[in-house]
């Protein structure tokens, strides 16, 4: 009785997964017919995942994304912005972001010597 039930568990499992693998390739599929644009993907330096969102046509980010795309704190993140005037930031209510391709135009600088 006992091994039919771990059975029907991992039967279970298995479907849930083909069925998020389907609908992840149908939702790919309807976003290329729509001509939605992909959304580039960049890892930071811990490693997490960056996903910046579009608003308008322009991807943003996070503070704590930028930050972590960077490798930098978010107090030096806040001085390369008001103080140095280095990054532009869009504010949305009370919240920060800032331009995706901005942050990642000057990760390339900083990881290349140019600032």
């Amino acid at each position: 009785m006992q091994n039919s039930a771990e059975f029907l568990k991992l039967i279970d499992h298995e479907i849930k997964e083909q069925a998020v693998a389907l609908a992840t390739q149908m939702f790919e599929e309807w976003k290329a017919r729509q001509g939605v644009p992909s959304v580039p993907v960049d890892l930071t330096q811990e490693g997490r995942v960056v996903k910046p969102f579009l608003l308008g046509g322009v991807k943003l980010i996070s503070r704590k994304d930028a930050a972590s795309l960077l490798g930098v704190s978010l107090t030096v993140l806040w001085r390369w912005t008001e103080k140095k005037a280095l990054l532009k930031k869009r504010k949305i209510g009370q919240k920060v972001y800032y331009y995706y391709d901005e942050v990642v135009k000057f990760t390339n600088c900083v990881k290349g010597g140019d600032a």
